[in-house]
């Protein structure tokens, strides 16, 4: 399981951490699943929103603490993407612009 988690942490991109959040719940065998879909509820992950919903699902859903445990540190690794997109945006818009004029 520590690689997998290892893996998150590599990551780079949301769209990273979406690939391996659906290869890991491909790894999961449908009847072990069955607490989480209730028999009706659908489980892709296809983008962020998919892992926040999976992450919501989970808080009632205490036998799965394995899948928890991976779900919440892969939301935890989109934030951090995101926040450091975000600094990165008000860091360029911050810096001022240096280099070769064409003029």
């Amino acid at each position: 399981m520590n690689c997998w988690h290892d893996e998150i942490d590599r990551c780079i991109t949301e769209s990273d951490v979406v690939r391996g959040a659906r290869e890991y719940l491909a790894l999961w065998a449908p009847c072990e699943l069955t607490p989480l879909t209730l028999g009706w509820r659908e489980l892709k992950v296809e983008n962020a929103a998919d892992i926040a919903r999976l992450k919501g699902w989970l808080t009632e859903t205490p036998q799965l603490t394995e899948l928890a445990s991976y779900v919440w540190h892969a939301a935890a690794r989109i934030e951090e993407i995101r926040s450091s997109q975000v600094r990165l945006v008000a860091f360029a818009r911050t810096t001022p612009r240096t280099g070769l004029s064409l003029q």
